[in-house]
């Protein structure tokens, strides 16, 4: 299930964690090809961190992308020395969590944070996330079952680089028939025991939409109830197993096998998910008996990867490593007094920190106090001007209604003004871009919005909200096909915690895309939401 966290023991901690020191900290920053890791494991002990997530990306790339150049996404990873560590950040019962982004960013990229060595589960988490990714690169578009359906399944990869293995069944970390527990009545996934009359049929499976898949098929409390829960995993549970069985064993799954395996053949992948649809009532019955199937299985324990070459690693200081805790331990809820009472003590200590004022005034946008975090951010821009991330939250502050009405309307036009135009000089990643585009979206300036946001969905083919930007811009512009084919992309790019809203108005643009494309008729209603960082 692509839940983003690991279940283990653990104890609360009692006391927050005490300033670093100044210097000799204990803390490293090493950066690898693909990975990011900040860590106060010794030598020994990060070494394996990497090379064991290095391996399981090298495997990935191999097994989506063969012999063509893979993608290089780079992955944050903050690796406590201890549970006691990481419980003041992720509480217990976790051992660890994969995170989009973290708490106080605006933007950053996705980030595991787990303690000690990586174990197994720490694996199969970061290769389906991993997944995700690659396959929004591979793919043009998927149904939701088969894009969370190949992320289990891959996420079993392991074995060599030159030999890469996938598909072998774990009922800890992924899928099993029940009889690996002498109960045919049951499927096991994640560990756990799944009656078979309640996983869902493939024909009722690739009938569901986001929001019944993702168990929102209305407005539900913040904590989901034990219900939709388990209905979630029967969800992800029907995906596994369908993909498994079309991957392995059905021969209806010839077609879906190329159009997966084969990169000269992807894109018939459309074609194949047709045929399979058309066969519905047959793959039901197949997929009955599959799951009452005895298929071995065993867990394996890889050797030590290959040893890491390339990587840089450098000593952090005392205000580097409360910037790293600050970002993780939210502002916002319960940690929000730890969180704020810790960064006024580092920033008395390391008083000219231009990052630890950046993060003073990311505080005060987010508990709405306008004119205080301005004062943070032009003193953090004092001290390193022309960084982008600090201009990008300087012109979201001035964007956004509940900060930016601190200041009269002309005065405001002024200031956003200024902002932009240096934030669109300095921009670099795909939030800052996309952002830009937006801005010029809500001036009315499409042509100049659709640079922005083109760029911005290049530089992340992942970014749900790039790709909906250069949807509006690209509509703007009247080329209504192409709009409501990248309104496509990005619906299909939304995580699975996007609320109901967001995926709803994303399908009620492509909607209005398609049906101008395929009338020829002028759409009146020209607006849409967009969707700004938070």
């Amino acid at each position: 299930m692509a839940v983003g966290a690991l279940i283990a023991s653990g104890c609360i901690v009692q006391a927050p964690l005490a300033l670093p020191a100044d210097s000799d900290t204990g803390w490293s920053e090493i950066q690898s090809r693909h990975f990011r890791l900040v860590t106060d494991l010794d030598a020994e002990d990060a070494s394996a961190v990497l090379t064991t997530f290095e391996r399981t990306y090298g495997l990935l790339a191999k097994v989506l992308f063969a012999g063509e150049a893979a993608p290089d996404f780079e992955t944050q990873v903050l690796a406590f020395r201890t549970e006691r560590e990481l419980h003041e950040f992720i509480p217990p019962p976790y051992s660890g969590r994969y995170l989009k982004r973290l708490p106080n960013d605006i933007q950053s990229p996705p980030t595991v944070v787990l303690a000690g060595k990586p174990s197994l589960a720490n694996r199969v988490l970061l290769a389906h996330e991993l997944t995700h990714r690659f396959n929004h690169v591979a793919f043009q578009s998927m149904p939701i079952w088969l894009n969370e359906g190949l992320a289990e399944y891959y996420s079993t990869v392991r074995g060599e680089a030159d030999r890469p293995v996938v598909g072998e069944l774990d009922p800890d970390n992924g899928f099993a028939t029940g009889s690996v527990q002498s109960d045919p009545s049951h499927v096991v996934f994640q560990g756990g025991l799944i009656d078979i009359s309640k996983v869902p049929l493939p024909s009722a499976l690739m009938q569901l939409d986001r929001d019944a898949f993702y168990g929102r098929e209305t407005e539900l409390a913040e904590r989901p109830s034990l219900k939709a829960d388990e209905k979630i995993a029967q969800n992800y549970a029907a995906a596994w197993a369908f993909t498994h069985m079309l991957m392995q064993s059905s021969g209806r799954g010839g077609d879906l096998r190329r159009a997966v395996e084969d990169h000269a053949n992807r894109r018939d992948l459309a074609a194949a998910l047709r045929s399979i649809e058309r066969e519905h009532a047959e793959i039901d019955r197949e997929f009955e008996t599959y799951l009452r199937a005895a298929i071995p299985w065993r867990q394996h324990h890889e050797g030590a990867p290959p040893p890491l070459t390339g990587a840089s690693r450098r000593a952090l200081t005392g205000a580097e490593v409360l910037a790293w805790w600050t970002r993780l331990d939210s502002f916002q809820g319960r940690t929000a007094e730890r969180s704020s009472r810790r960064l006024e003590d580092g920033v008395n200590r390391w008083s000219a920190d231009p990052d630890l004022e950046f993060l003073r005034g990311r505080r005060d946008m987010l508990t709405n106090n306008a004119k205080e975090a301005e004062r943070h951010l032009k003193q953090a821009l004092a001290r390193r001007p022309g960084q982008p991330g600090y201009q990008l939250a300087l012109a979201l502050l001035y964007l956004r209604d509940r900060t930016g009405t601190s200041w009269s309307p002309p005065a405001r036009e002024v200031l956003l003004a200024q902002a932009f135009e240096t934030l669109g000089q300095v921009a670099q990643t795909p939030v800052e871009l996309n952002t830009v585009a937006i801005y010029h979206m809500m001036k009315a300036t499409p042509a100049r919005a659709l640079a922005f946001a083109e760029r911005a969905s290049r530089a992340d083919p992942d970014c749900w909200s790039c790709l909906h930007t250069y949807a509006a811009a690209t509509f703007q512009l009247g080329r209504a096909a192409d709009a409501a084919e990248l309104e496509r992309s990005a619906l299909e790019r939304l995580p699975d915690d996007a609320p109901s809203k967001v995926t709803a108005a994303l399908a009620h643009d492509r909607d209005r895309y398609l049906g101008e494309a395929s009338s020829g008729a002028k759409d009146d209603q020209r607006g849409t939401m967009l969707f700004l960082p938070d």
